[in-house]
């Protein structure tokens, strides 16, 4: 029965033998490559936790169940107070297209709502 290795060809073991016989000569280079390789999967992992952590974060701040009762308000209340901060909001994005397009036009419009809807929202 032939060695499982052999199954891979004559150019794997040849590159094995190669390993052994250069390995005492560049053994500072080869250990310093495999750690360099341990490094990059550490940190390839770990950036991966941070953006599953990320992802995870967001989920929690999308979904939230208990914001009515957190924020004391009812259903309805709730509905009609974020609808109009988003029609404030879309009128104010029109109102920046223009501006953009013309800027001695709404000078200071945009800013100036922005502003208000953050101190209405503080206080919310």
């Amino acid at each position: 029965m032939r060695h499982p290795r052999f199954e891979l060809g004559p150019s794997a073991w040849k590159a094995d033998i190669l390993a052994i016989i250069l390995m005492p000569l560049f053994e500072e280079i080869v250990y310093y490559t495999i750690f360099e390789l341990i490094l990059r999967e550490l940190n390839a992992l770990l950036d991966f936790h941070k953006h599953f952590y990320l992802i995870s974060l967001r989920l929690i701040m999308i979904f939230d169940f208990h914001h009515l009762k957190k924020a004391n308000i009812n259903y309805i209340a709730h509905g009609i107070r974020v609808i109009k901060v988003s029609i404030i909001l879309i009128t104010l994005g029109i109102i920046g297209i223009i501006h953009s397009l013309f800027p001695f036009t709404f000078v200071e419009t945009v800013s100036n709502g922005v502003k208000k809807i953050a101190d209405e929202m503080s206080h919310f």
